[in-house]
C-alpha cells in the first residue's frame, strides 16, 4: 500500500534528481562538441550534421547519467530530510528506516527499468541515425570521399585504393580493388581510370588477377563496365566495427551466434548483453546502500554530495576492473558484468538489515 509519506519521499527526489540529470547532460553534450570543434573549426562542415551528431549520442549520455544523477539525488534528498528532522517525524510516526527506504528503491527502481528500454531500444536507433553525421564529420567536407589517397579496408579483407578523385565530375585515377569472388578466389582489380557515380564506382579498362590459395596467378581477365558499391562496403563496414554497447540486446545475441559458429570467441560479446542490464541497474543498486548510509553520517549538502560521489566512485572502479578482467578472459564475463550490482547487493541488504 502506497502511504503520504512514500508519496512525499518520492517527491523530495525528484528536483535534485531532474537538476543533476540536466546538468550531466548539458556537460556531455559539451564534451561532444568539443570533440568535433576542431574539425568545424578546419573544414566547411554543416553545423546540422554536428548537431545530428551530439543528439545522436545523447541517448547513450541518458543512461550513463540516470544512476549517477539518482545517487546524488538518494543522497542529497535524504541528507536533507534527516538534517531538517523529517526522518525522525516519519520515524515516530511508526515508520522504520527500512520502510522509509522503501520508495528511495522503488524509484530507484523505476529509473533503472526507464534506462535499461533507453539503453535497448534509443541507444542503437540513434546511433544507427547519426551514423551519416559522423562519416561527413571524419570524412570531411569535401563529399563522402577523400580526394586524394582514397583508401577503403572493408570486411573479408576488401581493400579499395584510388590514388586521385575529382569530387566534382567524379573521375578516379589509379584504382586497385582487393576482393574475393564466388569461387573464393582472391582477386586484384586494377584500372587506369573510373567514375563515381553516387556511391558506386564504375571502372572503365578494368583488369582482374584471381589467385589461388597458395598466391598462384590462375588467370587474368580484361573487362570494362565492371563497378563497386563503395556505399554498401561501407554500411556492411560500419556494422562489423559497430561498437558493442550501441547494439540491442537482440543484435548482440544474433552476433555471438555468428561468432559460435565460426569458433571465434564470443567472451566480449557475452559480457556486453549483461552490460547492457548491469549498467542501468546502477540506479538501483545506489538506492539500495544511500539511504542507511545517509542516515548514519548526515550533514550538510556537502557531505551527502561527498558521499554520492564516494558510491559512484566505488561503483564505477569495481565495475572498470570486472570489464578489464572479463576482455582478458581472467573472469567469467556474466560475473564481470554483475560483479558490482552484487556487491551493492549485499552491501545495501546487510544496511538496512542492521538499521532496524
Amino acid at each position: 500500500m502506497v502511504r503520504i509519506s512514500d508519496r512525499y519521499i518520492a517527491r523530495q527526489l525528484l528536483p535534485p534528481f531532474a537538476a543533476w540529470m540536466l546538468g550531466m547532460l548539458v556537460m556531455m553534450a559539451g564534451s561532444f562538441v568539443f570533440q568535433v570543434l576542431r574539425d568545424v573549426g578546419q573544414r566547411d562542415i554543416p553545423v546540422r550534421e554536428v548537431l545530428v551528431f551530439v543528439v545522436a549520442r545523447l541517448p547513450w549520455g541518458i543512461v550513463i547519467s540516470v544512476p549517477m544523477a539518482y545517487a546524488f539525488a538518494a543522497c542529497l534528498a535524504v541528507n536533507r530530510m534527516n538534517r531538517d528532522g523529517e526522518i525522525v517525524a516519519l520515524r515516530v510516526g511508526g515508520l522504520s528506516p527500512r520502510r522509509l527506504a522503501v520508495p528511495v528503491i522503488a524509484t530507484g527502481l523505476i529509473y533503472s527499468l526507464g534506462a535499461l528500454l533507453v539503453n535497448d531500444t534509443l541507444v542503437p536507433w540513434a546511433s544507427e541515425w547519426g551514423r551519416q553525421a559522423t562519416e561527413t564529420i571524419m570524412l570531411g567536407s569535401q563529399g563522402r570521399f577523400p580526394e586524394s589517397d582514397l583508401f577503403i579496408d572493408g570486411p573479408g579483407g576488401y581493400i579499395f585504393f584510388a590514388k586521385r578523385l575529382d569530387s566534382r565530375s567524379g573521375q578516379m585515377w589509379s584504382i586497385l580493388v582487393l576482393d574475393r569472388d564466388a569461387a573464393g578466389y582472391r582477386t586484384l582489380t586494377t584500372a587506369n581510370t573510373g567514375l563515381l557515380e553516387g556511391e558506386v564506382v564504375r571502372l572503365t579498362d578494368a583488369r582482374t588477377h584471381r589467385f589461388d590459395a597458395a598466391g598462384r596467378k590462375v588467370d587474368t581477365v580484361e573487362a570494362s563496365g565492371i563497378s563497386f558499391d563503395l556505399g554498401g562496403i561501407i554500411q556492411q563496414l560500419y556494422e562489423e566495427q559497430k561498437p558493442l554497447e550501441e547494439m540491442s540486446i537482440r543484435e548482440l545475441l544474433e552476433r555471438s551466434r555468428v561468432l559460435a559458429t565460426t569458433g571465434s570467441p564470443t567472451h566480449l560479446h557475452a559480457h556486453a548483453i549483461h552490460m547492457k542490464l548491469a549498467i542501468p541497474f546502477a540506479a538501483f543498486m545506489f538506492s539500495l546502500v544511500a539511504m542507511p548510509i545517509v542516515l548514519r553520517w548526515t550533514g550538510s549538502g556537502f557531505t551527502g554530495a561527498m558521499m554520492a560521489i564516494g558510491i559512484i566512485f566505488v561503483y564505477y572502479t569495481v565495475t572498470a576492473w570486472g570489464k578489464i578482467l572479463a576482455d582478458a578472459q581472467q573472469l567469467d564475463p556474466v560475473l564481470g558484468a554483475w560483479v558490482c550490482n552484487l556487491l551493492f547487493a549485499a552491501v545495501g541488504a546487510l544496511l538496512l538489515w542492521r538499521s532496524a
